[in-house]
């Protein structure tokens, strides 16, 4: 019984570098020799692995993250026993942790509120198995920061409770004073509502860059039970009763459940994001409103409109005189200011003026849900007709085995039609503030190959999305990591075949 060092072979694992020590184990990032893929890979410490409690704590922590499947709590991978040790394999998630980002000070809002949101709905597609995670702390939190923005997974369930199981061995108060609910300071076991409150500490750590309240174990204890909840200073009303709902000192006072905080917190980023668009100039809206004109007499209004009329004529004749020489000078007298961005970047004074997203990059920019530097993703030859780019994600979850391929096509028309072909089915049409009218389509039994098949296409734009799972929970796990543009964002590009 040992833990690995570094350049062991451990099992089908080569540990290549440690990544992090916790309470039960060491954490290595380590090569699954036979898939070639990194791993994070958990071995649980000697000392710990001959009790009988803590194995079982370590299996639960399999068990937990197996079958809560959720695009937000860190896919497992593998897990079992070698040479006596216990170990568990999950996906490498790169950017490191919450807990190193508030390090450095506190997080951006609009990011605080997603990363919360997402933690939140990690939360709740784990109560809605029965596990409760009963730690939810920043070192708990793995961010991945991507294209569309930091995506978070919770993990480290190793402390984790299945909702009315007979082994209590792992009761009393396990996890972390700073995010402990009261009644957990107390002695109460943990619950659904206690993971609430943990949230909430989640929440006002990452937006102050501190721990809702401070001193030692014992101060910290007797604050979460009877200190008020703090509070953000200004104009944070809505934000302020989100925290003050969640770290509610009675249980029954909280959220009803993860998710309504999820959705409340859903709200406010959806409130925030109208704010912006309204008083900031966004690259996809659309025509401002010019303020109303002066009223000039209309003696002074005719002199300007003669003044203009010779100014634009005189103009003219120079432009028509020196084209060469404007253009080899670069001057910019004449150019509007840009004042948007195109899907690729391009600064722009007009959005008429942006190309149509193309290559690989525009496929990711039209699905953000694609991430073309994640190992799983892999650009194959496309082999039906109208297909010019294709990107294959392979995933597992429960064993199940499922991928994703996103495509670019010569035309929005050819994507329908070759979905029309491959599906019995009539398509749904989706359309919403977060996504481009779209169509979906599903099958409703198992292809001849064995496999539960769904398809989306926007309406307008020449990208989809296919996904084949060999299980229907899979095909749902699967569906629940796609992304998609909204209409707002589309605006500035032409529509397609």
């Amino acid at each position: 019984m040992r833990i690995p060092q570094v350049g062991d072979t451990f099992g089908a694992y080569e540990v290549q570098r440690v990544l992090g020590h916790g309470g039960m184990g060491v954490v290595f990032v380590a090569n699954q020799v036979a898939l070639d893929r990194a791993v994070a890979l958990k071995v649980l410490l000697p000392q710990l692995a001959q009790s009988v409690d803590y194995r079982t704590r370590f299996r639960r922590e399999a068990a937990a993250l197996a079958s809560a499947q959720s695009p937000y709590i860190v896919p497992i991978y593998d897990y079992g026993e070698f040479e006596g040790s216990l170990f568990l394999a999950t996906q490498l998630v790169p950017g490191g942790d919450l807990g190193l980002r508030i390090m450095n000070g506190p997080v951006a809002r609009g990011t605080a509120l997603e990363i919360a949101r997402q933690v939140c709905t990690a939360l709740a597609d784990a109560h809605d198995v029965g596990v409760l995670h009963r730690d939810v702390k920043p070192s708990n939190v793995l961010l991945w920061d991507r294209a569309e923005g930091a995506h978070a997974y919770l993990c480290d369930f190793g402390i984790a409770k299945i909702e009315e199981s007979l082994d209590t061995t792992t009761e009393g108060t396990a996890g972390t004073w700073a995010f402990l609910a009261p009644e957990r300071c107390q002695g109460a076991p943990g619950s659904r509502a206690s993971d609430i409150y943990a949230a909430g500490c989640l929440l006002w750590n990452m937006l102050t860059g501190r721990r809702p309240y401070d001193g030692s174990a014992v101060e910290v204890a007797q604050a979460h039970v009877h200190q008020p909840v703090p509070q953000l200073p200004g104009d944070e009303t809505a934000l302020n009763e989100i925290l003050s709902t969640a770290m509610a000192k009675a249980p029954a006072d909280r959220y009803a459940s993860a998710r309504d905080l999820a959705s409340a917190l859903a709200q406010l980023i959806s409130r925030d994001a109208e704010r912006t668009r309204t008083t900031v100039v966004s690259p996809f809206a659309g025509p401002v409103k010019a303020p109303a004109p002066r009223r000039w007499g209309w003696k002074v209004g005719a002199g300007l409109v003669a003044i203009s009329l010779i100014a634009s004529l005189s103009w003219a004749l120079l432009s028509r005189d020196e084209p060469s020489t404007r253009a080899s000078t670069g001057s910019t007298q004449s150019a509007e200011p840009a004042t948007s961005r195109c899907w690729d970047g391009t600064p722009v004074a007009d959005l008429s003026a942006c190309s149509q997203p193309s290559g690989a990059q525009g496929l990711a920019w039209a699905m953000p849900s694609l991430d073309v530097d994640d190992p799983r993703c892999v650009e194959v030859e496309g082999v039906v007709s109208g297909k010019e780019i294709v990107f294959e994600c392979g995933y597992r979850t429960r064993g199940a085995r499922g991928v994703v391929r996103y495509s670019t096509w010569t035309s929005a028309a050819a994507s329908q039609a070759h979905y029309r072909d491959q599906f019995s089915s009539t398509p749904s049409r989706v359309a919403g503030p977060t996504t481009a009218p779209r169509l979906v389509w599903t099958r409703g039994r198992r292809t001849p190959q064995g496999f539960f098949r769904m398809a989306s296409a926007y309406v307008d734009w020449p990208f989809s999305v296919s996904i084949e799972a060999s299980n229907r929970a899979a095909l749902e796990v699967g569906y629940r990591t796609l992304r998609f543009r909204p209409q707002r964002e589309m605006t500035g590009i032409s529509t397609l075949g």
